[in-house]
């Protein structure tokens, strides 16, 4: 059976993923997931989905980023996923670098959710295309 490994930053965004889990959970993949943790998971998931917390935080904190990218990189080193499937800017940032370093073969960046649509200020002019 092959192990799938997906991230998002926040519970949240897991209704985005829900067709993609339902699916994949139907094909028989040992299916886990890497998401802040929080109390809404338990009910949003199909039954046979592991879940593994981190707690990440969408700004940038490189302390905090730093240990959570640890804590990451010690569950694919125990998962050992063949594929990883990530979403959110943060979960997708820390998990491929995780995915890259402990050589999981295949890696896939799905885009849902664009920082830049929820900043202000400043942060909106930095990160807009010219």
């Amino acid at each position: 059976m092959a192990k799938l490994l997906m991230g998002v930053t926040s519970s949240i965004s897991l209704q985005l993923l829900r067709g993609q889990l339902e699916y994949f959970s139907k094909q028989g993949y040992d299916i886990h997931l890497i998401c802040s943790p929080s109390g809404e998971i338990d009910r949003m998931l199909p039954e046979n989905i592991t879940v593994h917390n981190v707690r990440m935080t969408r700004e940038i904190s490189p302390f905090a980023d730093l240990f959570s990218l640890l804590r990451i990189i010690m569950i694919y080193l125990k998962v050992r996923p063949d594929i990883t499937n990530v979403s959110t800017p943060k979960a997708s940032l820390l998990c491929m670098i995780a995915a890259f370093l402990t050589r999981t073969p295949t890696r896939i960046y799905s885009v849902i959710g664009l920082r830049f649509e929820t900043c202000t200020g400043k942060k909106t002019k930095a990160t807009t295309l010219h």
